[in-house]
């Protein structure tokens, strides 16, 4: 389960009590640890580990998914790295991420537009997960999935072959996980700045490809009508329920007027 904005999701999970079926429990718990090490990682290691037990516990799972016990080594791995500083507990948030120019000439440089949309994907998340570095350590399907790039598995290899051969990128294997490293240009003017983080490789497009447009809601890719038309933000479904909202909130403002008369 690839996160962007961890969080946005920890808070939104402890407001709801409900973890997310596709969140494991050890997730769930390193998860908890980081996002309340500010407020509580000053207490004592054991009173820091027995907080976040009863966070844990008032979310009051079954049996079968948490058992204290059963967790209590992983929970206190976690706990010992986080203050012993082995382990960063920063969360991710929402603070938006800039691709400069020289970066962007960089993607430009990729043999198709699959590959740029690829290589721009990569360029971002590497700046939004550990920005010195320029690695990036997600699953190469989610990697594919917001690049917009649809393709069988043997071609995600492929095209990241290529950008290696390219020498676009870098790729590191270790054990069972591979890591891919871009090439981050910092000290050269922005160009592009990316806030939402949903199909990265449909905003690529919509802001390089010539006659198109991303929607500023599904991110779907839209067809301008001419290089003059400044105004559409929207695809025709989205900009249809934006409407529909549109009138609904008129119509409930009239509602109230007339009820206070």
């Amino acid at each position: 389960m690839l996160i962007v904005d961890e969080k946005e999701l920890i808070e939104s999970i402890i407001a709801s009590k409900e973890k997310p079926q596709k969140m494991g429990m050890r997730s769930f718990i390193r998860y908890l640890a980081m996002y309340y090490y500010d407020e509580y990682g000053s207490l004592p290691l054991q009173t820091y580990i027995s907080f976040i037990q009863d966070k844990i516990k008032s979310f009051s799972f079954p049996l079968y998914m948490y058992e204290e016990s059963r967790f209590y080594k992983y929970l206190f791995k976690i706990c010992s790295k986080i203050k012993s500083g082995t382990m960063n507990y920063k969360l991710r948030d929402s603070s938006p991420v800039v691709i400069t120019k020289e970066e962007m000439k960089t993607i430009s440089l990729a043999p198709t537009e699959k590959h740029r949309k690829l290589l721009f994907t990569l360029y971002v998340f590497a700046k939004k997960v550990i920005p010195s570095t320029g690695w990036v350590n997600f699953p190469l399907r989610d990697i594919f999935t917001f690049a917009n790039v649809y393709v069988s598995q043997n071609q995600k290899y492929e095209m990241i072959y290529d950008l290696n051969q390219l020498k676009l990128i870098e790729v590191n294997h270790i054990i069972d996980k591979q890591g891919y490293k871009v090439n981050l240009i910092n000290d050269s003017p922005p160009a592009i700045t990316i806030s939402d983080f949903r199909s990265l490789g449909n905003q690529y497009l919509g802001k390089t490809k010539e006659g198109w447009m991303d929607c500023q809601i599904c991110h779907r890719m839209v067809k301008i009508k001419s290089k003059h038309d400044h105004s559409r933000k929207y695809c025709r479904a989205c900009a249809e329920e934006t409407d529909r909202i549109k009138a609904r909130i008129r119509m409930a403002n009239i509602r109230e007027e007339v009820r206070k008369q």
